[in-house]
């Protein structure tokens, strides 16, 4: 495959023939006001002349993307040393060269590093990242043209919270975001605290092994829990559990004004508790708006089953929302997997308690039966106007 992003194509100057040993050149052709700037991809044995044109072998598959930037561009070639305190985004010393990453520049973070983000970023011509980068406050926000997130790389809030404490969870502006395989972004039990969260409304008692949490689909317990917040642009994190180690999946956003790749994970799971006789955390949200998704992936915000011990319940499921330029993904295949189940407890749902249960008990199901709401949503955009299409749940 050969892609070209902002500013301009790569043109091939001859066509592939069916012999192996035929050549093809590629030229990138910058637009007005833009030059050309670097390949990246499967760029190995490849030479990159001065104009930038490559040539390339009939017989050798290749994933290419050809980048263009703005003429005058100040931005720079910028690498994690961790130098400084060895955790701050913001401190200039953890950088070569020197200085906390600035508007345009070309920031990558290599293998073995955990990075916080703690405010949000200048809008970045790209981030590649191959480890661990956390993000802490409600409203911090990675900005970049472009986000890579290779095989090591690892994207999530910092931690898990309470109602009373600062709340934190992902959220990534840019143009272009591919997730490797075995790469992820997540925030798997990192939403609210067991006891906490809005799933609890005004239940005062919330002391108990057997209170699930809910968000998308209530509780398999159908007690204390409800669920809340918005179908199709869902953004809050999931209800603890009774018990402070029921934690639930946390929050993802991810704005993006053009493609997304997913070939790894995007998750915001719920954990089961790590004692006897505790329930589940729910699930957590995952809100997607770009032009076209494609990829073999998974994304999923589902809460945990757990039936091998007595007094456990499943937690119920998270939310996902998907929107999309409909005309733009008709030509581009998505085998991504989305999941947003309940988890099975131990115990059967009490008679007559709550309708749309199978019999192995997922809860994330009662969403659709017992409130009509889905737990998955895909919207396309039509003119501006973001319309329901069609819905899958589980």
């Amino acid at each position: 495959g050969l892609f070209a992003l902002d500013g301009g194509e790569a043109t091939a100057l001859a066509r592939f023939q069916k012999d192996a040993s035929a050549t093809v050149v590629v030229r990138p052709v910058p637009e007005a006001g833009y030059e050309f700037y670097k390949w990246t991809g499967d760029m190995e044995k490849l030479e990159v002349a001065q104009d930038g044109s490559i040539e390339l072998r009939g017989a050798c598959p290749r994933s290419l993307v050809c980048y263009f930037r703005k003429i005058g561009t100040t931005g720079v070639e910028r690498s994690w040393t961790g130098a400084g305190d060895g955790k701050s985004w913001a401190d200039a010393a953890n950088w070569d060269p020197s200085g906390e990453p600035a508007e345009d520049d070309v920031v990558s973070i290599g293998s073995g590093a955990t990075v916080l983000i703690s405010e949000s970023t200048k809008k970045l011509y790209s981030l590649t990242l191959s480890s661990t980068l956390m993000m802490s406050n409600w409203m911090t926000r990675l900005n970049a043209a472009y986000v890579h997130v290779n095989a090591d790389g690892v994207i999530k809030p910092s931690n898990a919270f309470a109602d009373n404490e600062m709340s934190n969870r992902v959220w990534i502006s840019c143009c272009d975001l591919d997730v490797a395989t075995g790469g992820k972004i997540h925030a798997d039990k990192l939403g609210y605290k067991g006891k906490n969260g809005p799933g609890w409304g005004d239940f005062a008692s919330r002391e108990s092994y057997d209170y699930a949490g809910s968000y998308g689909g209530k509780a398999s317990d159908g007690k204390a829990t409800q669920c809340y917040g918005s179908v199709e642009e869902p953004t809050d994190p999931g209800t603890g559990s009774g018990k402070a180690t029921g934690i639930a999946g946390g929050a993802i956003r991810i704005d993006a004004s053009r493609a997304v790749r997913i070939d790894g994970t995007v998750s915001a799971n719920g954990i089961e508790s790590t004692l006897w006789a505790q329930s589940a955390g729910s699930g957590g949200s995952v809100y997607l708006s770009c032009l076209t998704v494609s990829g073999k992936g998974v994304v999923q915000a589902c809460s945990p089953d757990k039936v091998s011990t007595e007094g456990h319940y499943g937690g119920g499921g998270g939310r996902i929302a998907v929107h999309y330029d409909a005309q733009a993904q008709a030509g581009v295949i998505c085998d991504v997997r989305f999941d947003a189940h309940g988890g099975m407890g131990y115990y059967a749902v009490p008679e007559g308690a709550m309708s749309g249960y199978t019999a192995q008990r997922r809860s994330g199901l009662a969403v659709w039966a017992h409130y009509g709401l889905p737990t998955i949503s895909f919207l396309q955009r039509t003119s501006g106007v973001i319309r329901a299409f069609g819905i899958r749940g589980s």
